[in-house]
């Protein structure tokens, strides 16, 4: 198993309280990094965990949709959502690999942009993608491969 990727995402992680008495602290990866994982561990782990796959278009289906990552949007990078034709998603999506890009290092930043670069490469195997799509519609497949390049764009800056 790789551990690419996990210091960055350690060091990142969000401090939740859960309880005050007696105290219980936990750390919870940002979304930059749960997406820096899911990709690593399906890349390290092909065919066996498809479930990455699947997670990480979830995360990449519903990132635009909180008020909270629409009001970042337009109030700190309007010039994302103005370059995706004012699609949420797909600016969010930017910016969330602008997030991962911040997060890393160089070794790892190259490792990722190569995996998300082969994986979209439309002459490639696009082994992602059929673990995204698979049991599912065309529709879905073309979107998550536009999901995985619009990911690449935002970790090239």
């Amino acid at each position: 198993m790789s551990m690419l990727g996990f210091e960055e995402a350690w060091q990142s992680a969000l401090t939740v309280r859960l309880r005050k008495e007696p105290l219980l602290d936990i750390r919870v990866p940002s979304m930059a990094a749960l997406a820096l994982l899911k990709i690593i561990s399906w890349d390290d782990a092909y065919p066996h965990r498809s479930r990455d796959a699947e997670d990480l278009y979830f995360m990449l289906y519903n990132c635009g949709k909180t008020q909270d990552m629409q009001l970042t949007l337009y109030e700190t990078y309007p010039h994302l959502l103005e370059q995706e034709g004012f699609d949420p998603d797909l600016a969010a999506i930017r910016l969330l690999g602008q997030e991962i890009a911040q997060l890393v290092n160089t070794r790892t930043l190259h490792a990722v942009q190569e995996i998300l670069f082969r994986e979209s490469e439309e002459i490639g195997e696009l082994r992602l993608l059929r673990d995204i799509a698979k049991e599912s519609i065309n529709s879905k497949f073309e979107q998550a491969l536009q999901f995985l390049k619009k990911l690449l764009q935002g970790t090239q800056g």
